[in-house]
C-alpha cells in the first residue's frame, strides 16, 4: 500500500478549524447566558404586573368592604356614615385576607372643612366615642390602606407594598 503524501502541507486548515470552532463556541455560551437571564427578568417583570394587578383588585375589594361597612343601609347613594360604633373601620383592621397579599387601614382620620383629625382609639382598638371629631358624621372619613403580597406567592420573590387613600363622604351627596 502506498501513502499519498502532498507537499508542504503543515495542517493550517486544521488549526484555522479549531479556533473557529472555539470562537463559534464561545459566542454560542454567551447567547445561551444572556438569554437565561433575560427570561428571568421577564419572569420578574411578569411578577411584578400580577403582583399589582393583584394590589389593585384587593385595595378595590377594600374600598368596597368598608363602604358597606360604614355607609347606612339599605340605600348607599345618600353616603350618610353609620353611627353604630360596631360599624366603625378601625386602624390596624384587615379587611382583605387573600392567599396572595393582605389589606390593612393603617390610619383612619375625618375631614371636617379642610381639618384633617386622626382617629384616636380606646384600649380595646375602637375609635374613642368621646373624641367626637372621628364619629365624622358631617365630614369625609380618609383612610389610609396598605396592601402587602405574601412572601411565597411569587415565583421570582418578588414582593409589592401598595398604599393608598380612601374617602367616605359621610355628608351625603357628590364630592
Amino acid at each position: 500500500m502506498k501513502q499519498f503524501i502532498v507537499p508542504n502541507q503543515r495542517g493550517a486548515v486544521l488549526v484555522f478549524s479549531l479556533i473557529m470552532l472555539t470562537l463559534l463556541t464561545l459566542v454560542s455560551v454567551t447567547l445561551i447566558q444572556q438569554n437565561k437571564q433575560e427570561l428571568a427578568m421577564t419572569g420578574n417583570t411578569l411578577d411584578q404586573t400580577k403582583s399589582l394587578a393583584q394590589a389593585e383588585t384587593d385595595l378595590a375589594n377594600a374600598q368596597i368592604t368598608i363602604d358597606h361597612t360604614r355607609l347606612e343601609p339599605p340605600s348607599y347613594s345618600s353616603l350618610k356614615c353609620n353611627s353604630d360604633p360596631a360599624k366603625q373601620v378601625n386602624k390596624n383592621q384587615m379587611i382583605v385576607n387573600q392567599a396572595t397579599g393582605t389589606a390593612t387601614v393603617t390610619g383612619v382620620y375625618c375631614l371636617q372643612s379642610t381639618i384633617e383629625t386622626e382617629c384616636t382609639y380606646t384600649a380595646a382598638g375602637v375609635r374613642d366615642p368621646n373624641v367626637g371629631a372621628c364619629m365624622c358624621v358631617n365630614g369625609t372619613e380618609l383612610y389610609n390602606i396598605k396592601w402587602e403580597s405574601i412572601a411565597g406567592a411569587s415565583s421570582y420573590g418578588a414582593q409589592r407594598t401598595v398604599e393608598s387613600k380612601y374617602a367616605v363622604n359621610c355628608a351625603g351627596g357628590q364630592f
